[in-house]
């Protein structure tokens, strides 16, 4: 009962960044509330599809100081078609995602990975899927928009 007295469950449309076999999509699952110590965290879940490769991390938590982070860097990427844009989970090995401006007419591409840790004959191993695709520069602003409307800040 006291997991659920700090959180803030949220149903949202996911975030989808790329297109066809090239894509990944973020969901919030939850969001701790104000008045947990941990406010502003999300759960959220992160599925990727590269080529005929895919995963999925239902379970990655995402800080609020480092979910405010790359909101206000993907607005900066989205303004100039410079720099970049990273999401990191507070747990490296559930997500990390980097969408950044590879040359000087603002051409966008998406890295990063999806994976988690897996018990195997009493040890853990790190499982991912690794990816890495262009996206059409005209679908960054979708893609900020679709982030803006996520989940509110607490």
């Amino acid at each position: 009962m006291l997991y659920d007295l700090f959180k803030h469950r949220w149903t949202a449309t996911a975030m989808v960044i790329g297109q066809g076999s090239e894509r990944i999509e973020i969901s919030v699952r939850e969001v701790m509330r104000a008045d947990s110590p941990a406010a502003g965290d999300r759960r959220i879940m992160a599925s990727v599809t590269c080529r005929e490769f895919s995963a999925r991390d239902r379970e990655a938590w995402v800080s609020a100081a480092d979910w405010a982070q790359f909101d206000r860097e993907l607005h900066a990427l989205d303004q100039s078609r410079q720099g970049e844009a990273r999401l990191v989970s507070q747990s490296p090995a559930s997500l990390r995602l980097r969408l950044h401006a590879w040359d000087r007419a603002g051409h966008i591409a998406v890295e990063g990975h999806v994976g988690g840790y897996h018990s195997v004959a009493g040890r853990m191993h790190e499982i991912r899927l690794t990816f890495a695709f262009d996206l059409d520069s005209g679908m960054l602003g979708e893609v900020v928009r679709a982030f803006d409307a996520l989940a509110p800040a607490v």
